[in-house]
């Protein structure tokens, strides 16, 4: 009984997180992966307005490599309750030259997903992104609040956040600001397995044993695929298989098991020492993926400079990416900013363009002393502040 009391009580406050979404934000939109927790958003969306349809729509950033019966489950869900479903790829964005394919051993798209994000986000002007993200699944979204703000550069800043007390939720935000929602932040993987298996939830067939071919890689079990890189000698083979979380093929890894019914997903899931991020890939990497973040960051860095002296409209995308990605010397990003500070007063983005004073004092007060191009840096943000009194 105490169980089933829990889950009513998560279920009401998810509820009423997506009625204050409506009544807060102009233009909200559901993230949807195609996993467990996007499709519980799906059914506790449907509760929150029924009888009404769901008021917003599902936006799909498509990595490329999905698991096949992920999109298909998707399709197959929008068409059957009639939503709206705006898909972007990650595709288009490496075409564009917007991002960099990561290779070798541990590549994957995952990380390469912001920036199509982002780009929706400004093309439809959300204002509101509701995901499925929990706080028991990493240290970092432990931190997270319901509603949690993001700067026009898509940045988190756990520091400047807002309190909730009480239930109360703030969504008064900034023009360029945005809020990432997440109704089911205070559920755990056992929540939303026991809500999926009391709400009779139709799921991809991957989250139940199967077999598939699939290698062992530092004690993780791979999925074989075009996407996935493999060893010559990372031998192939069958086995009885099932994935405790989804993502991109490249960054998770299945579990041995023979559950095949949600209420036997339930149990093993009772009985397991190791958390459900333990299957994810990504969280495995090592240090020189952050490096290669890094190098990305400066490769749009140096790509923004170099446009910037040409075409600076054109190079606002490039220092976005950068500072989004990290840069490692304060004065470098002082530069990324200052630079879009311009771009935005020469839009007449006044309220962005407050970033011009921010990064003059910055660069006074931090890097006058570094080196002669901070003097630069800051001679150049007092001439343009000059002209804009």
């Amino acid at each position: 009984m105490s169980s089933i009391l829990k889950t009513n009580a998560l279920e009401s406050e998810a509820i009423y997180i997506f009625r204050e979404v409506i009544s807060q934000f102009d233009k909200p939109v559901l993230l949807f992966s195609g996993g467990k927790d996007s499709i519980t958003l799906v059914r506790l969306a449907q509760k929150a307005f029924f009888p009404s349809k769901i008021p917003f729509p599902l936006l799909h950033v498509d990595t490329g490599h999905n698991f096949p019966e992920t999109i298909a489950f998707r399709d197959k869900l929008v068409a059957e309750l009639g939503l709206e479903l705006i898909v972007r790829n990650v595709q288009d964005a490496i075409d564009e030259g917007k991002v960099v394919e990561e290779s070798g051993k541990y590549s994957s798209r995952n990380s390469l997903q912001t920036t199509t994000l982002l780009d929706a986000i400004e093309e439809f002007k959300f204002d509101a992104c509701i995901g499925g993200a929990r706080r028991d699944e990493e240290k970092a979204r432990a931190k997270e609040r319901i509603f949690s703000v993001r700067d026009d550069f898509g940045q988190w800043d756990e520091k400047n956040q807002r309190p909730e007390l009480f239930d109360i939720l703030n969504g008064k935000i900034e023009n360029g600001q945005n809020v990432r929602v997440f109704p089911i932040s205070n559920w755990t993987e056992l929540d939303v397995w026991s809500y999926i298996e009391q709400e009779q939830i139709e799921i991809p067939s991957i989250y139940f044993s199967h077999k598939r071919k699939v290698f062992l890689r530092d004690g993780m079990i791979w999925s074989h695929s075009p996407f996935v890189y493999q060893e010559e000698d990372e031998e192939i083979e069958e086995r009885i298989v099932r994935f405790r979380t989804v993502g991109d093929m490249s960054c998770t890894a299945a579990v041995d098991s023979y559950a095949a019914t949600i209420a036997e997903v339930v149990g093993e899931i009772r009985s397991s020492t190791i958390s459900e991020r333990g299957a994810r890939i990504d969280d495995k990497r090592s240090e020189a993926a952050m490096e290669k973040r890094k190098q990305q960051g400066y490769f749009n860095y140096l790509h923004g400079i170099m446009l910037s002296q040409t075409n600076l409209n054109q190079s606002e995308k490039f220092f976005k990416k950068a500072i989004e990605l990290g840069l490692s010397m304060d004065m470098d990003l002082a530069v990324a900013k200052l630079n879009l500070a311009g771009i935005a007063m020469s839009r007449r983005r006044k309220l962005e363009a407050t970033n011009l004073q921010e990064t003059k004092q910055y660069t006074m007060k931090k890097l006058l002393s570094e080196s002669k191009i901070c003097v630069m840096v800051y001679l150049k943000a007092s001439a343009i502040i000059k002209k804009l009194i």
